[in-house]
């Protein structure tokens, strides 16, 4: 009988231990070096998302001026440092990620996409060409005719493929009150020869009777500049005879759009013999699929 009480005893005991400890953890605060119970640590470590993610960098959110806002007129100064940095990188001619991906070769896929300041369609087409298939093994050149250390920035950071960033030196950007910027002595747009001869203004109408207007030239300016400047004057495709693709920022590419380029590439031959370009999409905004559909064989 007196065994047994004693066994009762330490039973009763260590329940009580038990349930005083409980209490003690429930009643008293975490020590400094417990983090606290919380949703917040059941977030994932940034570091492991963007690691999941490769291309989670690229839409990283910096301030940046929109496009439809009006953007302080640079000093003689700043325009002046503007044309040194293009003419330095025009002379550079520096090639980004050679070492991962082993130089340009004759056959190359070269990528050239126009980029004036529109930054977050730029991050959008770069997401997506990072996703692509055999993105790896092309060349992507990025042609500017607006310098900015945030586009640039982004720019640097790609690390999928072998980057190379040109830059227009007839821009608005540097030519805001010359040519091919707007003059003063330039007719408006909307002018009619009358008004033009009374205001001796300068320039020549087009087939609607609509004077130039700088913005909307430069964008043909610099296509035609940046077409000439890679197929004729970069020394790293001097003997390059692979396919090149024109590309503008607020374009988006899908996974298998290079994959299709070489398979249309391939078909050319037979297909169309005298063809000697191929487009990848269109700008229609109304596409009547269901007809065109009937035309497949």
């Amino acid at each position: 009988m007196r065994g047994n009480s004693w066994s009762r005893a330490i039973r009763i005991l260590g329940v009580i231990i038990i349930l005083s400890v409980a209490w003690l953890q429930l009643a008293l605060p975490p020590l400094p070096h417990d983090p606290p119970l919380s949703s917040e640590s059941l977030e994932p470590d940034p570091a492991l998302s963007e690691h999941q993610n490769p291309v989670a960098k690229f839409l990283q959110s910096i301030q940046f001026h929109k496009p439809y806002e009006k953007k302080k007129e640079l000093t003689a100064d700043e325009i002046l440092e503007i044309q040194e940095q293009i003419l330095l990188r025009s002379q550079n001619e520096t090639l980004l990620n050679e070492e991962l991906f082993g130089p340009v070769q004759h056959d190359t896929i070269v990528i050239v996409v126009q980029v004036h300041n529109r930054l977050e369609y730029l991050r959008h087409l770069i997401v997506s060409m990072a996703q692509a298939r055999y993105i790896d093994t092309v060349l992507l050149i990025f042609s500017h005719d607006y310098y900015d250390e945030h586009i640039n920035k982004l720019v640097t950071t790609i690390d999928f493929c072998k980057v190379m960033q040109i830059f227009y030196p007839h821009s608005l950007q540097t030519h805001p009150h010359s040519f091919p910027g707007e003059g003063i002595e330039d007719c408006p747009r909307d002018t009619s020869l009358t008004q033009a001869k009374s205001l001796n203004c300068i320039g020549n109408p087009d087939l609607y009777g609509h004077y130039r207007e700088a913005r909307y030239a430069q964008t043909k300016h610099h296509w035609w500049w940046k077409a000439n400047k890679v197929f004729d004057d970069l020394w790293v495709l001097r003997n390059h005879t692979g396919l090149t693709l024109f590309l503008e920022e607020d374009h988006y590419v899908a996974e298998d759009f290079l994959h299709m380029l070489m398979l249309y590439n391939e078909a050319l031959p037979q297909a169309c013999p005298k063809c000697s370009v191929i487009t990848l999409g269109n700008y229609l905004k109304n596409y009547n699929f269901a007809n065109d559909a009937k035309r497949v064989s």
